[in-house]
């Protein structure tokens, strides 16, 4: 095979690769997630940043239960707009959930698919 032939196909290669990649994005969820530290837990924040509505089925901090499941967490989780799953947030819509851990990763299950989101710890 010729250099040139070798040099086509990477090229073809590599684009079909972008747009596989941008195809992927797509189909990600139109979320906006953020960590909110409060004196007694951190504050996981969910905004549906899309153009639809989107049903959150279950949102899991750092793939443990524990982070998010004693009474005072879910309560606090209520008591600030949100822990209480599924929940339907229109455009601009928030939900938001109490986490007892310090959250590096925050998976969120809907309705349109699953995606985690990463967090540096603080």
């Amino acid at each position: 095979m010729s250099n040139s032939k070798i040099i086509a196909l990477a090229a073809v290669a590599t684009l079909i690769f972008i747009v596989m990649l941008a195809l992927s994005s797509e189909d990600s969820l139109s979320l906006t997630v953020q960590v909110v530290p409060n004196p007694l837990a951190q504050i996981v924040v969910a905004t549906n940043s899309g153009s639809k509505p989107i049903t959150i089925q279950n949102i899991t901090v750092n793939e443990r239960k524990e982070c998010t499941s004693n009474k005072m967490l879910r309560d606090l989780s209520v008591m600030f707009g949100g822990g209480i799953f599924p929940v339907k947030l229109g455009v601009g819509d928030s939900t938001r959930i109490a986490a007892g851990c310090t959250v590096v990763r925050v998976l969120i299950e809907s309705d349109q698919g699953s995606e985690t989101y990463s967090f540096k710890e603080r």
